[in-house]
């Protein structure tokens, strides 16, 4: 235990190591399931995947990542594990930090932090795509479509400042 302690104290956290642990072996189990699962099936456990369909897994892993970490509708699911400093950038982004001890403090880690879990979507997207293709990449073309909104509606807006500027009202 005292080990322990010394190696969370070395990150700037006083976070029991023990908690990282068990992320990474739910991760793990994760993968153990979708193997036993892709066994049930009786489903390749890898299929070929297209570019196209590579890029919209790639983009609604992205878009889901950052609603579930950024976007005001998904507090509710990050409110355990997180505290609310304030709203940043376009529309209801959010800015949190993680709160708590132990596996609370990691989890609000993984739910305030885009990169951190990007891999998870990522990998339950992918997962999902070998066992239910269909469903998949219509759920992922849905999240890629709504990026692609999110793209022109922040362009849209940087064109309108642009033009403010360049036209002052009298």
């Amino acid at each position: 235990m005292k080990q322990e302690k010394k190696l969370s104290k070395q990150y700037g956290r006083d976070v029991s190591i023990i908690s990282y642990f068990y992320v990474v072996l739910s991760f793990v189990v994760i993968l153990t399931l979708y193997y036993f699962l892709s066994q049930f099936f009786s489903t390749p456990i890898v299929r070929d995947v297209s570019f196209i369909n590579m890029f919209f897994l790639a983009i609604a892993a992205h878009k889901i990542s950052w609603l579930l970490t950024k976007d005001a509708v998904f507090t509710f699911v990050r409110a355990p594990f997180s505290k609310f400093s304030g709203f940043v950038g376009p529309g209801a982004t959010t800015s949190e930090s993680p709160r708590g001890e132990g596996m609370r403090y990691v989890i609000g880690e993984l739910l305030t932090c885009s990169w951190c879990i990007n891999m998870w979507a990522a990998t339950i997207l992918v997962l999902s795509y070998f066992l239910f293709p269909k469903v998949t990449i219509a759920v992922a073309m849905l999240f890629a479509i709504l990026m692609l909104a999110d793209v022109v509606t922040i362009l849209y807006i940087i064109l309108g400042n642009i033009l403010t500027r360049s036209y002052p009202e009298k």
